[in-house]
């Protein structure tokens, strides 16, 4: 048992007979009031569910509102629960009023700890409970990862640098999810811009076209071609993804390549260095004849990332 204060107006006294006070009263309840209507919401419900308990307070004097969280590992409409819960109405006399919400949304979200290959993602919601979360990874419309969670944040690895990813996080539950949030975070890099000119193959209108076939056979190609000529050492960093081509665009002459060359912000090699081998190795090709003296990188080092404690961009999509 313990005790619940509540509040009521009473006659003050005096010769003021119609003046009215406020008074702070106590009434004791009993701790079982918690347990009973935790298993009247399991039975209405008639399915396999976690039912817990999140707080109480009173709103008459032998009266009291009781907010409890319903969790499960299927899928409900918020209208059936809804529906189910309210026939605790009329089955049981001191059940007054039923209301059910979906789970409460995400306020803010932000990144940190950003490198090269991994970063942390935080976010705060007004639920003060326990708070089931759908994390979704994607890079471009592509999804990289996706998992559930109970923490109010993730850490991402194995990531390439300098790419822009998107998280998102859904607060669930089993009525319903709730409104997606997203923050967006580009990996820390440093890159180099350059050019090559192919000089015997021809432009054509759909290689302006990054989805077109064209555009993606022949992006395969040049990277295969510099890929072979690579030497070993070379080679390695692009498979552990410390150096990577990003292929921008092409445009006439005859065929103009616009890229990126990538590398890890921990590089400890010669970047200029690097980006030479890569371009020679583009100039070795057998395939392609390169114009040498259109072939260059534009000399100007950017780097791109987000710094720590710092979020790209926030987006809530309704």
């Amino acid at each position: 048992m313990h005790t619940v204060s509540y509040t009521t107006t009473k006659p003050c006294g005096g010769w003021l007979h119609w003046k009215t006070c406020t008074v702070t009263l106590y009434r004791v309840t009993h701790q079982t009031e918690r347990k009973t209507v935790m298993e009247q919401v399991t039975g209405a419900l008639q399915s396999d569910v976690s039912v817990y308990y999140l707080s109480s307070q009173p709103v008459h004097p032998y009266r009291s509102a009781t907010s409890l969280l319903i969790g499960c590992n299927f899928a409900l409409s918020l209208h059936n629960v809804t529906s189910k819960l309210h026939h605790l109405l009329n089955r049981i006399q001191e059940v007054t009023s039923v209301s059910v919400e979906a789970p409460p949304n995400i306020t803010n979200a932000w990144s940190a700890n950003v490198t090269g290959t991994s970063f942390s993602v935080y976010w705060s919601s007004r639920c003060q409970a326990v708070q089931t979360y759908q994390v979704v990874l994607r890079r471009r419309s592509e999804v990289v990862q996706s998992w559930m969670t109970n923490q109010t944040w993730v850490e991402v690895k194995d990531l390439q640098p300098g790419v822009l990813y998107n998280v998102s996080v859904t607060p669930c539950s089993c009525t319903s999810q709730g409104v997606p949030f997203g923050v967006s975070i580009k990996t820390d890099a440093q890159t180099l811009d350059a050019t090559a000119r192919l000089t015997n193959i021809w432009f054509t209108a759909d290689l302006h076209n990054t989805s077109s076939q064209a555009y993606e056979n022949l992006t395969e190609s040049i990277m295969e071609e510099i890929y072979q000529t690579l030497s070993p050492e070379m080679k390695a960093m692009v498979d552990s993804g410390r150096v990577r081509i990003d292929i921008r665009s092409f445009s006439p002459g005859s065929v103009v390549v616009n890229f990126t060359i990538v590398f890890a912000p921990s590089q400890s090699q010669d970047i200029d260095d690097m980006s030479t081998a890569l371009l020679h190795s583009l100039m070795n090709s057998t395939k392609y004849t390169v114009d040498k003296n259109k072939t260059r990188t534009n000399g100007n080092r950017n780097n791109h990332h987000c710094s720590n404690n710092h979020h790209c961009s926030n987006n809530q999509h309704h």
